[in-house]
């Protein structure tokens, strides 16, 4: 090709979708602590998430299913009318939870915030396996 000379292309642009039922839901359960201390926040918040975890595996939930999902430790403050003052330490575990038996989502949310969880951070129902229905939809 010499300068000046342009090269035809073709571009297509496409969507496409495919339905399927969702076959697993997964959940975030939040163990939430407030002291004077990070340690003690931590610990407080430590063990709300061991009795949480207990309860899902109870529930028929096992280990390969459970994970930690994040833990964050924030310092309090307040304002003690010159100056901001902190005045101990928030500690939040999330704990993630897998179901692959839809039937069971209800008694393992209930077994875990039962249990003493503070929060459930949302359910979300989804796909094992989204390759078939990816394939699908690219047709």
């Amino acid at each position: 090709m010499t300068t000046g000379e342009r090269r035809a292309t073709v571009t297509v642009a496409g969507t496409g979708s495919a339905g399927r039922p969702a076959d697993l839901a997964q959940a975030v359960f939040t163990a939430e602590a407030v002291r004077d201390s990070a340690a003690e926040a931590r610990s407080a918040a430590a063990g709300t998430a061991a009795a949480v975890i207990a309860a899902v595996r109870e529930a028929g939930i096992p280990d390969a299913d459970l994970r930690t999902a994040g833990l964050d430790v924030s310092p309090n403050w307040e304002h003690d009318g010159t100056r901001m003052v902190r005045n101990g330490f928030t500690v939040t575990n999330r704990i993630a939870v897998t179901m692959r038996d839809l039937e069971a989502v209800g008694r393992v949310l209930d077994a875990g915030l039962e249990a003493g969880a503070t929060g459930l951070d949302g359910v979300s129902f989804l796909l094992a396996d989204e390759a078939p229905a990816a394939e699908e939809a690219r047709r």
